[in-house]
């Protein structure tokens, strides 16, 4: 499956023909949060809320690079830094930090391969 799939499912007369309503960005958006966090998450955010829910999670395109792999390198990259002064693990930090990966991510709207 392709993120950008339910894309074309935006035939509502009532909302294509208004352009303050974008349909197919808003289907968009409600994808990626579902396969991500499950619910939205604002900029200001400090953590993602009741979260990550990783229920709906997928190995789509785009999911793996552009979201699992960011959330894994940030833990990885706050774990060295913390050892190397000999601290506990900042869980407060990769908290922020896999926020604005999962605002980043949900607000996007990245092209990616389908094959």
């Amino acid at each position: 499956r392709r993120l950008d799939s339910g894309q074309n499912d935006c035939t509502t007369p009532i909302l294509t023909d208004n352009p303050s309503r974008d349909c197919r960005r808003f289907l968009e958006w409600n994808a990626r949060c579902q396969l991500t966090t499950w619910g939205p998450v604002s900029k200001t955010d400090e953590s993602i809320p009741q979260g990550p829910i990783d229920y709906a999670s997928k190995h789509w395109q785009g999911l793996i690079k552009d979201y699992y792999a960011k959330r894994g390198r940030v833990t990885l990259e706050q774990a060295l830094l913390d050892e190397k002064a000999g601290l506990p693990l900042n869980s407060t930090m990769i908290a922020r930090l896999r926020a604005e990966i999962a605002y980043n991510f949900t607000t996007t709207t990245n092209k990616y391969p389908t094959t």
